[in-house]
């Protein structure tokens, strides 16, 4: 049950981070943290789909 919790607030600052990115698109330079940002929200919403299946 812990770990399922570390994955949502794993999640939720990745999705927060995703979309501030987004919103503030005025840096061409923030590209690489966008792209990592987006790396860590895909492995963190494929354990969480491996954790619930």
């Amino acid at each position: 049950m812990q770990n399922n919790l570390f994955t949502h607030i794993l999640f939720l600052i990745g999705f927060i981070g995703l979309t501030y990115e987004c919103y503030s698109q005025d840096e061409s330079g923030e590209t690489y943290v966008k792209v990592l940002l987006f790396i860590l929200a895909i492995g963190v919403i494929y354990s969480y789909l491996r954790n619930v299946l």
